[in-house]
């Protein structure tokens, strides 16, 4: 069975039908868990560098792909290299071949329950037309306070779906950076005031 550690619960009959694997997320810090206790529309993880943010990003979007059949799922960073190196080859090194396949031109990875993981970057205004249009379940911004947040709102647009999935936002954050302010008072005002819904 796959362990659904990640999210809300969910009838059994949806329910991953993949009985012979069984996710394991591994040990996990304080604020890992919580994060992936969540069940709230948006979540941010915040802290210094090497607290395990990046990390606690992979094991979630994992976990959600084998814990809701058909789930899409976002992640993004600012630059390719980064999502390369800190997302894409590390989640290709934890999943089992033999139950995902992952399509390196449109940098997305299929699981075998209809779940998919897009990686994406955003290099600019430019950005907006690759992503207009798309839906997603959960959206991931990785280093959130690298972003605008203009650019944090129109991924926001994207968070849409007819399906029985809850619609998640995940933010992790440093310190510092261009977008500093609005993570900050984001985090600090009511979210339903901030966000439009």
């Amino acid at each position: 069975s796959v362990s659904a550690f990640t999210e809300d619960a969910m009838p059994k009959q949806k329910r991953s039908t993949q009985t012979n694997f069984t996710w394991d997320p591994g040990h996990a810090n304080e604020k890992q868990l919580l994060f992936y206790q969540s069940r709230t529309m948006y979540t941010a993880y915040g802290g210094a560098r090497g607290g395990g943010k990046t990390h606690a990003v992979r094991i979630k979007a994992v976990g959600g792909a084998f814990t809701w059949p058909g789930i899409r799922i976002l992640i993004v960073r600012k630059t390719y290299p980064e999502l390369q190196s800190n997302h894409i080859e590390p989640i290709l090194k934890m999943v089992p071949q033999e139950l995902t396949s992952y399509n390196g031109t449109l940098h997305t990875l299929y699981f075998q329950n209809g779940s998919t993981i897009h990686f994406g970057h955003w290099s600019g205004i430019t950005s907006e037309s690759e992503y207009q249009g798309q839906e997603y379940d959960w959206i991931f911004m990785d280093e959130a306070t690298q972003f605008t947040e203009r650019e944090f709102r129109f991924l926001g647009g994207c968070l849409r779906g007819v399906n029985e999935i809850p619609k998640r936002f995940y933010l992790t954050c440093n310190p510092g950076g261009v977008g500093h302010r609005w993570v900050k008072r984001l985090l600090s005002t009511e979210i339903s005031r901030q966000i439009p819904t």
